[in-house]
């Protein structure tokens, strides 16, 4: 039997014997934030897979010298996570998110 603790299998995950989706795209953000909220909506609008990982802001997250070291060194929300890269400043998501998905629809993307 395969002890299964992470199996990534076609953008899945195999979790204690269960499938179990990943998003093609995490958007750390904190629910009362416009930045974070124009960014799930542009996601969700434009259809594209993501799914949205909550970020304590109000109790310190940000701040916190391990999540500054791995998500965003500016302490900022929202922080978009593709691909094991991460980006901030919701103009310049806007900017990578809609490039990326004018090529996937034209059917240009590699």
């Amino acid at each position: 039997m395969i002890e299964a603790a992470i199996l990534n299998v076609n953008s899945a995950t195999l979790l204690r014997g269960r499938i179990q989706r990943i998003a093609q795209y995490k958007l750390h953000c904190v629910g009362t934030s416009g930045n974070s909220y124009k960014v799930a909506l542009y996601l969700n609008c434009a259809g594209l897979d993501w799914e949205p990982v909550g970020v304590d802001f109000g109790g310190g997250q940000t701040r916190d010298v391990n999540w500054r070291a791995t998500t965003n060194t500016m302490g900022e929300v929202p922080v978009l996570e593709v691909t094991g890269k991460r980006m901030a400043q919701s103009g310049a998501i806007f900017d990578v998110a809609g490039r990326n998905h004018r090529q996937v629809r034209s059917g240009q993307r590699r």
